[in-house]
């Protein structure tokens, strides 16, 4: 975990919030789809049209893989915290620019995956730019 103890707590807080809204978001994500299961059941129930039923399926699919999506992501917060403290104990002990190079990867990956959750929240949320 980060040698910093600002960084550590900030890095939990965070990640305790980042999993809470993701649940929120998954939430709202698992109803969309249940909701398109029902209308492409109701569909084949009543012998709708073959383009209505498949229509009803493609947005049934689309919802299942937008769940799918928000479900796969997982919060960065940690890694960003655990990559900063190795960074930091790598700076103390005069580490060398490689080994600092692995860690801001390290960093780097951390930020993409926090992007990827604030990006699938704002879609989730109605609020994609």
């Amino acid at each position: 975990m980060a040698a910093d103890p600002f960084v550590r707590e900030a890095t939990l807080q965070l990640a305790r919030s980042d999993e809470q809204l993701r649940g929120i978001g998954l939430a709202r994500a698992f109803e969309k789809m249940r909701l398109a299961r029902v209308a492409l059941s109701k569909a084949v129930a009543s012998g709708a049209a073959s383009t209505a039923v498949g229509a009803k399926q493609k947005e049934f699919l689309k919802a299942f893989d937008d769940y799918r999506r928000q479900a796969a992501i997982q919060s960065g917060f940690l890694a960003l915290g655990e990559a900063h403290g190795q960074l930091a104990a790598i700076a103390k002990s005069g580490g060398s620019a490689a080994d600092m190079a692995a860690y801001f990867l390290k960093l780097t990956t951390a930020a993409t995956s926090i992007a990827q959750s604030v990006q699938t929240l704002k879609v989730a949320d109605g609020k994609a730019k």
